[in-house]
């Protein structure tokens, strides 16, 4: 296991946010517009796409784990900052790609929380 494998996950998992984030404004826009078709079929898709996310989110942290091992990291959580902190104190990778993707990963997670309260 390669922190590539870890940047590609994340990749992956904001990729499925994006999905996501498509499917809440679709639904929206049926509740708008009184679309009862499109509103069962946005109401489908972001289950099925609430199952993915939440399985990308334990991929990434058995990736976490995989990688602390490897690198000797003692982490008391297998969050993507911790991990990022700890490889970085010990200048054993580069974490810029990874810190650049949690820091999308974190905003598209404000633009969901965005929609969703609206």
């Amino acid at each position: 296991m390669e922190t590539s494998d870890l940047f590609n996950v994340l990749k992956e998992q904001y990729e499925s946010l994006q999905a996501y984030l498509g499917i809440l404004i679709k639904h929206q826009e049926a509740i708008i517009s009184g679309n009862i078709d499109e509103l069962e079929k946005t109401i489908k898709n972001e289950g099925a796409l609430s199952i993915v996310v939440e399985n990308y989110r334990n991929k990434i942290v058995n990736v976490i784990k995989n990688l602390s091992g490897k690198y000797l990291l003692k982490l008391k959580n297998y969050r993507l900052s911790d991990f990022i902190t700890a490889v970085k104190s010990k200048e054993r990778y580069d974490t810029d790609k990874l810190s650049k993707m949690q820091n999308s990963l974190t905003k598209m997670g404000s633009e969901i929380i965005k929609v969703n309260n609206q």
